[in-house]
């Protein structure tokens, strides 16, 4: 009895690592599927990502661009400006000096009358 007992659990133990064996393969097979799977989506997102990156890339020379041309004309602007703002300066000072003189013709041709 006793080395019957023995022979069956000499033989559960080989089906338990015969298994065991079985059950390794399969999850190193799986393993090695998921890093297949995982390549294969990473080199996809990497060429997705890529094309994405060099049109986003494109995208921010032509905003960059566009952003050069606004302040080149609102530096324009500011100039212009700036002249318009001594014009009127200029105009300013120019018509008080134009009621100044009426204001001294006026008053000196009453005074000679």
């Amino acid at each position: 009895l006793a080395a019957q007992n023995w022979e069956e659990l000499e033989s559960l133990k080989t089906l338990h690592n015969s298994e065991l064996s079985s059950i390794q393969s399969e999850h190193e097979a799986e393993l090695r599927r998921k890093d297949e799977l995982h390549d294969t989506l990473l080199s996809a997102c990497s060429g997705d990502l890529g094309e994405k990156l060099n049109i986003a890339s494109d995208e921010i020379n032509v905003l960059r661009s566009n952003a050069e041309v606004l302040i080149g004309k609102h530096d324009e602007a500011e100039r212009q400006r700036l002249a318009l703002q001594n014009d009127l300066k200029l105009s300013s000072e120019a018509s008080a000096r134009m009621s100044e003189t009426h204001a001294k013709f006026v008053h000196d041709m009453e005074s000679h009358h």
